[in-house]
């Protein structure tokens, strides 16, 4: 029998759903198919797998968000890491539909790929799901919750329609070797990386490397680290009291002047304006 996700409801309302899956499956489960009975978008969490449907093919990675259309056959597989956690947005057409004829430029609009990548763009959107909808702040307010849920889908759908071509094919062993780097940055990522230890991880020459990770991935290497890191401080802010200026250290920024600025740059305010703003 194959490993089937372990999910967990976490909202719901007229339309939507958002549920947490937890996959425990390995290189030797063989991938099935199944069909999304919704829109979905699913945010990984942590791990990495691969995700195949009508769309094409993409490699799954912490911070990136699977995209699934209504009725649409796909199947998921860990060809070369186990397990995985996601938190899934399932969206029923007809809501689907109203958000994407305003935000998309067409009620009919279908995702045109399997991915969104993991960019600084999206970091927003990834504290948006994980914050505001329960999996780190408990209830909130049923209206509000409403409103986050269609602004998160509005957003997706206008990063989306503007870049259909944001995954390129490669090689199966290319894929692996890119899959063994992001279940090292899991461990590391807020350790000092540079190109050649992340290449020596996929055995690849630094520059191989860096343009295969950027054609899975949507990001350069740094940046997708950056991201992660600003996410992981974001969460701090959002969950403890700690100074500003600790989690940013402790996070892996050095200079406090250029966190400042890269936090300003993607969420649009000053951290300590992020935290009292979330807070209120």
């Amino acid at each position: 029998m194959p490993h089937l996700p372990m999910a967990r409801p976490i909202a719901c309302g007229q339309g939507w759903a958002i549920n947490e899956f937890i996959c425990e499956a390995g290189p030797e489960d063989r991938p099935f198919e199944e069909q999304h009975d919704a829109f979905t978008i699913a945010l990984v969490v942590e791990g990495s797998f691969n995700y195949r449907s009508e769309t094409g093919q993409a490699l799954l990675h912490a911070g990136s968000m699977l995209l699934g259309n209504w009725g649409q056959c796909f199947s998921c597989g860990h060809s070369h890491s186990r397990g995985d956690r996601c938190v899934a947005l399932q969206v029923q057409p007809l809501l689907f539909m109203e958000i994407a004829a305003t935000h998309a430029g067409a009620s009919a609009f279908r995702f045109p790929v399997g991915m969104l990548p993991a960019t600084l763009a999206t970091v927003p959107l990834e504290i948006e799901l994980m914050g505001r909808d329960g999996v780190s702040t408990g209830d909130v307010n049923g209206m509000q919750r409403e409103e986050s849920v269609m602004k998160f889908v509005a957003t997706v759908l206008q990063h989306v329609s503007g870049a259909t071509d944001v995954v390129s094919r490669i090689s199966a062993l290319d894929e692996k070797r890119i899959s063994r780097v992001f279940q090292y940055l899991d461990a590391t990522c807020f350790d000092a990386q540079s190109l050649d230890d992340l290449a020596d991880v996929a055995a690849m020459s630094k520059f191989h490397f860096v343009r295969t990770f950027k054609q899975v991935a949507g990001v350069t290497p740094h940046k997708y680290i950056l991201g992660r890191r600003l996410a992981s401080v974001a969460q701090r802010l959002r969950t403890t009291v700690e100074p500003v200026s600790t989690i940013a250290f402790s996070e892996g920024f050095g200079d406090l002047s250029t966190f400042n600025r890269l936090f300003r740059e993607v969420f649009a305010m000053s951290p300590s304006a992020y935290r009292r703003n979330f807070v209120a």
